[in-house]
């Protein structure tokens, strides 16, 4: 492979740097798949500097916070990257909260201005300046010509991501474009070695660390993005095979629902997709299994990342050691870690210092004081780390649960029942238990025509785990329920839990 030697950019919205990428597509939305819109490297240069400019005719000024209210759409692409170019600061949001959410989100973030899609302008408060890229004005909001990007200083806000906020109002996690640089340079090291050529398929929502991540990613490599507005299994798998995409990302979930589809798709040849990255959540060895079969030329990687501390932390082994199928990998070269509160110094609360790290959160020193202490900042998320240095997942640590006075990490329960032979996938949740405080409850995905029950399941567990932590009742499932993020919704499957727990007379409501 010829190497291309280039300046690292100094802001995040201005990505394309190389040489020579004349009409080279960059991108192509599949908003309407009949009538898909491409994008050259060129055409996606102008249309930033056409964005950035618009926004400066606005009186958008440095500094000032750019809402998102969209699905994936190259509209709203563009306008990330325009936003930060211009030096204002973007801020994408999660279109599947509600209202309120939505409300609290433009108040604690001070818009000056969100854009949206005809379907979210219900969801959006008065008290702010909007505009729609589907009204007839937005053609007119572009203005092309030519515009030099904003120079940021080293600690200049870039973005701010809002967290999911299953506990509570979203916090704002503030990022920079310094930060964000490091993590993406970090990230391509590797695939400069490797190799990293052909189209990437995104469908994970454009306010989500991932799918923004691997834009840029796809935008610094000079590599085609193939963007859809949404997921469906059929449509994914269709948009692979038309466009040959080379790298694929997702999260478990989405794999799984693919693993269903029927067989023709499934046994197509898809020898062309060379790289898959799969995370956001734990990945079982049944899925894993699946996700081989269907692309068995690809390689797949278990990948982890967090909003506040940055999406690239662990990667290949420095030494060239292969990484164990469920590992999320070693540490990236400048990326100090520790493991904290277990039994020995392998295993524990993951904390954190990269060059990615956020400044904190906005308007939430409480968050502040919480998550990030003495320049470290907490995951909760428990790991365990193996002789060569190699970290796995096991739970979150507020998904800890006490049974009968023994401390039970979901993940651990799920890693054994995603052993058996018959488990696609798997979730475990505290229920409330008028005996034993709180029990492990499982909600099984079945691999296809595979027929256990509930008693096989748990006889499963006992024979491999400890007895304590296995499940009191297996409830089997098509699929999972996912949110806004494409991760797991636990907390539909704890009311649930909750309500089998009160109708079998284990759990009487005060």
């Amino acid at each position: 492979m010829n190497k291309v030697n280039y300046l690292m950019p100094i802001n995040l919205g201005n990505l394309i740097k190389r040489p020579g990428l004349g009409e080279r597509i960059a991108l192509i939305d599949l908003r309407q798949p009949d009538r898909p819109q491409s994008f050259s490297a060129k055409k996606f240069n102008d249309n930033i500097r056409a964005f950035a400019r618009g926004l400066l005719n606005l009186g958008i000024k440095q500094g000032q916070r750019v809402g998102f209210l969209s699905e994936n759409r190259w509209e709203m692409l563009i306008g990330y990257f325009a936003t930060m170019y211009m030096g204002a600061v973007a801020v994408p949001i999660n279109h599947k909260f509600p209202k309120g959410i939505i409300k609290h989100i433009v108040e604690d973030s001070e818009l000056s201005l969100i854009f949206f899609d005809d379907e979210r302008r219900p969801l959006i408060p008065d008290n702010v300046k909007i505009l729609g890229f589907d009204d007839g004005l937005f053609e007119n909001f572009l203005d092309e010509g030519p515009l030099n990007e904003f120079v940021p200083d080293p600690n200049d806000i870039a973005e701010i991501l809002y967290t999911s906020g299953s506990t509570g109002m979203p916090k704002g996690v503030l990022l920079t474009h310094k930060g964000q640089l490091w993590a993406i340079d970090k990230y391509c090291e590797p695939l400069e070695r490797e190799g990293f050529s052909g189209g990437s398929l995104i469908v994970a929502p454009l306010y989500h660390m991932n799918a923004l991540f691997y834009s840029s990613i796809c935008i610094y490599n000079a590599r085609p993005i193939i963007l859809q507005p949404r997921f469906s299994p059929e449509s994914y798998m269709h948009a692979v095979m038309s466009y040959q995409c080379t790298q694929l990302s997702g999260v478990p979930t989405m794999f799984a629902m693919l693993a269903n589809l029927n067989e023709e798709l499934l046994s197509a040849d898809k020898s062309f997709v060379t790289n898959i990255g799969i995370g956001s959540a734990p990945l079982s060895c049944a899925l894993l299994d699946q996700v081989k079969n269907m692309f068995p030329s690809a390689k797949i990687s278990n990948g982890y990342g967090s909003t506040e501390a940055g999406p690239a932390i662990f990667g290949p082994h420095p030494k060239g050691l292969p990484r164990p199928e469920l590992s999320i990998g070693y540490p990236f070269e400048g990326v100090e870690w520790r493991l904290t509160g277990g039994t020995n110094h392998n295993e524990g609360e993951l904390e954190l210092k990269t060059g990615a790290m956020s400044p904190g959160y906005l308007n939430r020193r409480d968050a502040d004081q919480e998550r990030f202490q003495d320049g470290w900042f907490r995951t909760n998320d428990i790991m365990r780390c193996d002789e060569d240095g190699f970290m796995y997942f096991i739970s979150r640590a507020d998904d800890m649960f006490v049974c009968g006075g023994e401390n039970i990490f979901p993940g651990e329960v799920e890693a054994v029942l995603n052993r058996h032979p018959d488990v696609q996938d798997s979730v475990v949740v505290g229920a409330p238990d008028d005996i034993k405080g709180m029990v492990p409850v499982a909600f099984v995905v079945k691999i296809p025509d595979a027929r256990p029950n509930e008693e096989n399941i748990k006889s499963f567990c006992l024979e491999n785990g400890p007895v304590y932590a296995h499940p009191r009742r297996v409830l089997f499932k098509e699929k999972l329920p996912i949110g806004g993020t494409h991760k797991i919704d636990r907390r539909s499957l704890e009311i649930e839990a909750l309500q089998l727990m009160i109708s079998a007379g284990r759990f009487k409501e005060s």
